[in-house]
């Protein structure tokens, strides 16, 4: 479960160690091990308000509720967004070891005019990336093509998307489902000297003015390979039919 010292966050249960910095959200969850496997080298969920200009966050307040880690970032002189995040994590259903990692970002502002768009991307080793793009049981699956040369800009259709990669390090498998919602672009972008890829997605495009809030939300699994594409359909299907997540 999560603990709280200061501004560092841990979550520790049998199946899955991590840390946030909550004072720097843009570096998202990290120190992972899944599974008694280190996968340290991952950062997953980073969120990063394009707006703040790299001028850092201001966090206002930071508590724990139950799987909820919860941090809230003032809006500043340099940031025009008053942001929240939820870091919530929960068992995959029915499947040993699987792990639901989710980011639900909220964004308001009390000026008349600002720009709300964020980013929500992730670093992981390898690049063996498919995308689907749709949960129906036999709907297409396809590799995607990521190289050193130009960014892998993906196509997410109304219905959204997911992402799928399987790390070269063990059996661990990366499923990341892209809401279409407030949808603005995702890119893939390979390092080829640090053999790791970033998965990034920008969200809510429109000019946010005061009275109006911005939420999307963004699931991550980390699972076992085998029937790894199964279980992402599964859980994507489940999603569809669920009810907003509450926050508060």
């Amino acid at each position: 479960m999560w603990s709280l010292e200061g501004s560092t966050a841990r979550w520790q249960t049998a199946s899955l160690l991590l840390r946030v910095d909550v004072e720097q959200p843009d570096r998202g969850l990290h120190e992972i091990s899944w599974c008694g496997r280190a996968l340290t080298a991952l950062q997953l969920l980073r969120v990063a308000a394009l707006s703040s200009g790299g001028h850092g966050y201001a966090l206002e307040d930071v508590y724990v509720r139950g799987r909820d880690m919860v941090a809230t970032y003032a809006q500043t002189a340099n940031s025009p967004l008053r942001t929240q995040v939820y870091w919530r994590i929960g068992q995959l259903p029915d499947v040993d070891g699987g792990i639901v990692l989710e980011a639900i970002i909220s964004a308001q502002t009390q000026l008349l005019d600002s720009d709300p768009r964020m980013e929500i991307s992730s670093v992981l080793v390898g690049r063996d990336w498919s995308l689907l793009r749709g949960p129906a049981e036999r709907g297409d699956c396809e590799s995607l093509a990521v190289d050193a040369q130009r960014p892998c800009r993906l196509d997410v259709p109304p219905d959204g998307a997911a992402v799928l990669l399987r790390s070269p390090e063990g059996a661990c498998t990366y499923g990341q489902l892209i809401p279409r919602a407030d949808w603005v672009e995702s890119r893939i972008v390979w390092d080829a000297a640090g053999g790791a890829t970033t998965l990034t997605t920008a969200y809510f495009a429109a000019r946010l003015e005061k009275g109006v809030l911005r939420r999307t939300r963004v699931a991550a699994l980390l699972m076992p390979r085998d029937r790894d594409i199964e279980h992402l359909r599964a859980y994507w299907s489940a999603l569809q039919l669920a009810a907003p997540p509450l926050t508060a």
